[in-house]
């Protein structure tokens, strides 16, 4: 088998040592480049052209998704093991649908890595089980939404929370009580196991149930 050139990344250093560890001993190639932010990530890419990458899907400055369209932009196909911490499903199905080969969650163990980074540095493609649903139906293309936990009125007030609005602005814009905002967002809180605000709206955020971007572009 030919050896690859490998570019690894991660905003966690503990994890990126883990990674680059597992890498080295799986003797699949070398490894050209270690990245923490997304700039630097792509400029590498740019540079090395490595034929695999073990991408993190939040790292700082440029997010992964970001960095898997500007390859796909630019015609660059290398294959890719893309990670990030508690991937769901929407932000997994994002992903593969710019080009990511695999797809592992941060919280998986080394041996988990070691298995997933083996078979998407020969091109088999790697997906969780309910992301390989997802990616099987193509209901999944009109109405993404129904397959997260929420209803679509909370999906709508989630969506104003995370722009800034307060109760009020969304009491007026949905034409609803008042009241029934704050009883949606307390229902989302407890639904979703969130204990903040800030917390609700990165849930968004990492659900594409908005496009603001706090980290990860959707």
């Amino acid at each position: 088998m030919t050896k690859k050139t490998i570019l690894v990344s991660s905003k966690d250093a503990f994890t990126g040592a883990m990674l680059v560890n597992i890498v080295e001993k799986a003797h699949i190639g070398s490894i050209c480049s270690y990245c923490s932010d997304g700039p630097t990530t792509l400029q590498n890419i740019e540079r090395f052209h490595p034929q695999f990458i073990v991408l993190d899907l939040f790292l700082p400055r440029m997010n992964g998704i970001s960095i898997l369209r500007e390859m796909k932009r630019q015609q660059k196909s290398p294959l890719s093991l893309c990670f990030c911490r508690r991937l769901n499903k929407v932000l997994g199905v994002k992903a593969v649908k710019n080009g990511a080969t695999g797809l592992i969650d941060y919280r998986s163990n080394p041996e988990e890595f070691r298995r997933s980074i083996e078979k998407t540095s020969r091109g088999i493609k790697t997906y969780p089980g309910e992301i390989q649903e997802l990616l099987d139906d193509k209901d999944f293309e009109i109405c993404p939404q129904k397959y997260t936990k929420i209803t679509t009125r909370q999906s709508q007030i989630l969506e104003h929370v995370s722009q800034g609005k307060s109760n009020k602005e969304i009491s007026w814009i949905l034409d609803i009580h008042l009241k029934t905002v704050e009883k949606h967002k307390n229902r989302l809180r407890e639904k979703l196991g969130l204990n903040s605000m800030a917390e609700l709206v990165h849930y968004a955020i990492r659900n594409g149930i908005t496009e603001k971007d706090e980290g990860i572009d959707m």
